[in-house]
């Protein structure tokens, strides 16, 4: 397998199924005393930096982290300008074959397994943005049902309460609809994650 192309492994991955992860193949300037390897590593699982939020390379197909030196895999650095360490996930394909010989089958199993991390890393991401935005909603319907002060209007009120509109992130009401707070997707980017006055109350 070691004389695979790039495009041969995206059509592999693709093929069964497996989203988020890439692999090359590893040559060493010296093949006469290591063997190549085939590396697996995944996209990111965000799209901002946690520390600064600004954008950062997700899609890592054209950028291996992982280069070849002195016969292993040597992680480039990842951080990033404001300092902070933007992980990657990847693992050397262990074959199976004769003679340790690396498979169709190796490769797949170890793309898969580093995909199904970038999943859960992923889903951990939307359930952490979700739990903050079911949070603010919730304190601001509960500051919305308090009774209102002294010379105080229910305008007054739902402008304290509102902290977005509808294209700044945050708690709002669009014109007399129910209350939402929503925000940007950690994941994929130009796509949202709203919380919703019914999805707080009781089923």
């Amino acid at each position: 397998m070691t004389d695979q192309a790039a495009s041969d492994f995206a059509r592999l991955l693709d093929e069964a199924d497996i989203r988020g992860a890439r692999a090359a193949v590893l040559d060493t300037a010296q093949p006469a005393l290591w063997s190549p390897m085939i590396a697996v590593w995944t996209d990111r699982a965000g799209v901002n930096c946690p520390q600064c939020f600004q954008p950062v390379r997700q899609d890592m197909t054209d950028h291996c982290p992982v280069p070849l030196d002195q016969g292993e895999l040597r992680l480039l650095d990842q951080t990033h300008h404001c300092g902070q360490w933007l992980d990657v996930t990847y693992a050397e394909v262990r074959g199976t074959g004769d003679g340790g010989e690396i498979t169709v089958a190796d490769i797949e199993r170890t793309a898969r397994t580093l995909a199904e991390r970038l999943s859960d890393e992923r889903a951990h991401l939307r359930d952490r943005r979700t739990t903050r935005l079911r949070r603010e909603l919730q304190a601001a319907l509960v500051r919305l049902a308090e009774p209102l002060g002294e010379g105080e209007t229910t305008d007054d009120r739902e402008e304290e309460v509102s902290t977005g509109t509808d294209v700044e992130p945050g708690v709002f009401r669009e014109h007399g609809d129910e209350w939402q707070a929503w925000d940007c997707d950690p994941v994929e980017l130009h796509e949202t994650l709203a919380v919703y006055e019914e999805d707080l109350r009781p089923s």
